[in-house]
């Protein structure tokens, strides 16, 4: 580890870890993907803004998640945008996100007042965490952080011999 990977968001894989193919990270970032998780990675629609390979976001959007979410209180819609770099063996994150308001426990979600874009940091203790137990039988609590939501893709991205790397500003 960097002395300044803490501060530019940089996670190298441990050492010795071979790198995979950028198809074998691409298949390894999707298969964090499970029915019970409070998120979605999907890949972009060509019309999406930052213009990047795949993305992680709250599923604020899904009718069976509203009760959760709304629970929650969550105030800001959280994304991650990422990009595989094959030459560089890394994935390139921005964060995205966006206010929330709720009513009749429906999100609404837009660039009201507050919209922000590159490394953001969200956490929250007020609130008592939704559990997902996995179909492995692990039982994990969530706070909606943006942290809980980066974590698995760094492990993903770690395990594959890559590096994650967020962009604070510029292009991914």
């Amino acid at each position: 580890m960097g002395i300044l990977d803490w501060l530019t968001g940089t996670r190298r894989p441990p050492p010795g870890v071979p790198a995979e193919p950028p198809e074998a990270v691409r298949q390894a970032i999707l298969s964090v993907n499970r029915p019970t998780a409070p998120f979605v990675v999907r890949a972009c629609t060509p019309g999406d803004p930052e213009q990047a390979d795949l993305v992680c976001e709250w599923r604020m959007r899904e009718p069976g998640w509203y009760i959760v979410f709304g629970k929650a209180e969550l105030q800001r819609s959280f994304q991650v945008f990422m990009r595989l770099d094959p030459r560089r063996r890394r994935v390139r994150s921005i964060d995205r996100s966006q206010s929330v308001t709720w009513s009749a426990g429906i999100p609404s979600i837009g660039c009201q007042s507050r919209w922000s874009r590159g490394r953001e940091y969200e956490f929250r203790l007020d609130f008592q965490p939704f559990y997902e137990t996995t179909p492995q039988g692990e039982r994990i609590a969530w706070r909606f952080s943006s942290r809980d939501l980066e974590r698995p893709l760094w492990e993903a991205v770690a395990k594959a011999g890559w590096t994650w790397r967020s962009i604070s500003w510029g292009r991914l």
